[in-house]
């Protein structure tokens, strides 16, 4: 291994005479409070905390990364490392800083985690997992290289426990308020007494910089990635959205069921289960849909390569009728990238029908059509769930949830004849609507 000319250098000013630790060390290090002088277990984790760069002349700096576990092992984030077979691993100083080669071992873009493993032997201490998981209000310490700054160090606490941060992806990060930035991703969360607890993933979404929320990858996952016990994350070709109370008065009040199948891809596996745009999921193998995210974890839940999903399709039974439950069964394939559908175009509307009062003709600007995002071009499905029903604009008095077909793709809005046009919308150009969750 690579060593230093000179002892690495310690954080502060007061500890620069610390000799460097030995792995036995390190269950009789003090731990640290927030607002005091970081102790020696702190130190030792800043030692094996890294910089990524790549291989090239250019050396581009990437973010962050730790050395953890027996195996001397570097972990990041899958962002962070991109299409990099091979990475370059910066410790030390500016003034004193010595390189690792590293070649990756596993990866999981859907997690947002890769590890990687070093071409030659590393005899310094490692960071280790702590014995249990973090506790609301515990203080925690972000390691890294914020903005390309390594040795970096930023106290905070625990803030949440378990934050499904990606609808689409089963794993609850830690939500923690630690300072981190760009830079500071794949670096470790640890506590006072140096055991990491996570991997810096993000910060709160539409954030450049920190602003207070920061999410980290418990270290369990990294845990079962190198022991190769995280499951894939398969595309479903279907996309859902949260059913509103609202919502749910409009189709069926009677009816359980908080969500609503957006978009289904054609030759898809939903597609081919027989899913349609407009039904309503109620369960997924043993668990119940109470919000989009469930499914996710339904699907890391399953056994084999099937999951049988309970769901009903308003207006398939006769009026009065309660709707039958029905039960499908997916087949899905090997695991692929996250799906992507197109994002949903936000266009002006004037409400003004074809004869047949199927197809929007006409738009007209600051109305409420234009508040719910109706398009010229757009083809009605279903009105409140029912395929039969005709909206008439001129005897409209009160809120109908409108299934839309629009340049092939299905999707759900809201018509309130009371809403005001919003100053926030898109008039022009794409806009993704957050609460459409594609699986």
């Amino acid at each position: 291994m690579p060593v230093p000319t000179s002892p690495l250098p310690a954080l502060l000013p007061v500890l620069l005479l610390a000799a460097p630790l030995q792995a036995e060390d390190m269950a009789e290090m003090p731990p640290a409070a927030i607002g005091e002088i970081p102790g020696p277990a702190l130190e030792q984790a800043l030692q094996v905390t890294v910089r990524l760069t790549d291989l090239d002349t250019r050396e581009e700096f990437l973010g962050s990364g730790f050395v953890y576990g027996p195996e001397a092992l570097v972990v990041t984030n899958a962002h962070v490392a991109g299409e990099h077979e091979q990475l370059a691993a910066h410790f030390g100083s500016e003034s004193d800083e010595w390189v690792m080669h590293l070649r990756r071992l596993a990866l999981d873009r859907a997690r947002d985690l890769a590890v990687y493993r070093m071409t030659e032997p590393f005899d310094l201490p490692t960071l280790r997992a702590a014995d249990t998981p973090p506790r609301v209000g515990e203080p925690l310490f972000a390691l890294g290289a914020p903005l390309g700054l390594g040795q970096s160090l930023s106290g905070g606490h625990l803030s949440h426990p378990a934050r499904q941060v990606d609808p689409a992806v089963p794993q609850r990060y830690y939500q923690h308020d630690a300072a981190t930035n760009p830079g500071s991703s794949g670096g470790p969360l640890v506590t006072a007494a140096g055991k990491v607890v996570g991997v810096n993933a993000r910060i709160a979404d539409g954030s450049r910089l920190f602003n207070g929320v920061a999410y980290a990858v418990p270290i369990a996952q990294v845990d079962r990635l190198i022991a190769g016990e995280l499951p894939e994350v398969p595309s479903l070709g279907l996309s859902l959205r949260p059913l509103t109370l609202r919502m749910h008065h409009l189709l069926d009040p009677r009816l359980p069921g908080r969500v609503l199948v957006e978009t289904v891809i054609p030759e898809s596996p939903a597609a081919r289960a027989g899913l349609r745009p407009g039904d309503i999921l109620l369960r997924a193998g043993t668990r119940e849909l109470f919000r989009p995210g469930d499914l996710a974890f339904a699907l890391e839940e399953r056994h084999g390569a099937m999951l049988e999903l309970a769901y009903y399709r308003p207006g398939a039974t006769p009026d009065g009728a309660f709707p039958e439950t029905l039960k499908v069964t997916l087949h899905l394939a090997a695991a692929a990238a996250p799906l992507s559908l197109a994002p949903v175009a936000r266009l002006p509307l004037g409400l003004t029908l074809s004869e047949d009062r199927r197809r929007v003709t006409g738009v007209a600007p600051d109305s409420a059509a234009f508040a719910a995002g109706l398009a010229e071009g757009d083809r009605i499905e279903a009105v409140n769930g029912d395929t039969a029903a005709r909206l008439d604009p001129a005897h409209l008095d009160g809120a109908v949830l409108l299934r839309l077909s629009r340049e092939g793709r299905s999707l759900h809005i809201l018509l309130d004849p009371a809403a005001e046009p919003s100053l926030k919308r898109p008039v022009t150009g794409n806009a993704l609507d957050p609460d459409v969750i594609p699986f």
